[in-house]
């Protein structure tokens, strides 16, 4: 689910998480750590990704999706992005050997770099990746592995991916827990799919904390639709969030009589930090500058 893109059509549910950990660069939420997490340091993200990637030039960093139109080409200036937060190398200080920084782990078991991810302490699922459907294969690894999962009162919720993620906060036994759950689903899915940079960044997430005995806070986000400018959370089970019409008195998943709550529109994240680059440089600068881009070898990871 990239987050440098405008989503268009059928959002699936997807899982927001993050890291608990006492950080210079953040504020620690006592709710909705994911979300606020992800808004407080995306654009520190995006930078590092940037560089690692090679698209910052001249003080700019370009979108990953080059496009060459004076027109709609997108960046944002470096400066802006790293002075709320005291500077690059405060930042690359903060962040490099931080236990919270999973995706770097992430990133450096799969590809080792000379630089660093920033911001590593957040991320997401989504319920589909390609061709494969989570939700689907999360239970098929549960069955084949033998796993039972049993919420605190006992109940059962069918696909068990709906159970999974009611709970939030995840230390310790849970954790192990969750551990067993990914290495099965990964092992699962090991023969048949190209790795999702997400599923392995989550479960990184997870080792981190269990090196470092930190909390990992997890949030499940129902099934939605977005049409680029609005993203409406379709009608769902006030529990365990499966999506339920709105003249449902019982949710497929969970078996709970309940009330579904209603469908709820918000405005589409957008593509910040990003911004039209001929906004903030001019056009003729703006051609320059992707000529200049246009030349360089481009990175991967």
């Amino acid at each position: 689910m990239k987050r440098s893109a405008a989503i268009l059509g059928p959002t699936p549910p997807f899982v927001r998480w993050a890291i608990r950990f006492d950080c210079p660069l953040r504020e620690l939420s006592e709710s909705d750590l994911p979300d606020m997490t992800f808004r407080q340091l995306r654009g520190l993200r995006e930078l590092s990704h940037g560089i690692r990637q090679r698209r910052v030039v001249q003080g700019i960093c370009i979108h990953p999706e080059l496009n060459e139109s004076v027109d709609t080409a997108k960046g944002f200036f470096v400066e802006e992005i790293c002075e709320v937060f005291g500077g690059l190398e405060h930042v690359e200080t903060c962040c490099h050997r931080c236990h919270a920084n999973a995706c770097q782990r992430s990133a450096s078991t799969a590809q080792p770099s000379d630089t660093s991810i920033w911001a590593g302490c957040y991320g997401w699922l989504p319920a589909r990746f390609e061709e494969i459907d989570y939700i689907q294969e999360v239970q098929a690894a549960l069955d084949e592995q033998g796993i039972q999962l049993t919420l605190d009162d006992g109940n059962r919720v069918t696909p068990s991916w709906y159970g999974l993620w009611q709970i939030h906060r995840w230390q310790g036994a849970r954790l192990k827990h969750l551990e067993q759950i990914l290495n099965a689903l990964m092992k699962r899915l090991s023969a048949t799919t190209t790795p999702d940079q997400n599923l392995l960044e989550l479960s990184a997430a997870v080792k981190q904390c269990l090196d470092y005995d930190l909390q990992l806070e997890t949030d499940l986000i129902p099934a939605g639709h977005s049409d680029g400018v609005h993203w409406r959370i379709e009608s769902h089970c006030p529990t365990c969030l499966k999506e339920m019409a709105v003249d449902q008195t019982t949710c497929l998943a969970c078996g709970r009589k309940v009330n579904p709550l209603p469908s709820v529109k918000r405005k589409v994240l957008g593509q910040r930090p990003y911004n039209l680059l001929h906004r903030l440089i001019g056009s003729k600068q703006t051609d320059q500058l992707l000529a200049l881009q246009h030349s360089k070898p481009r990175e991967n990871n």
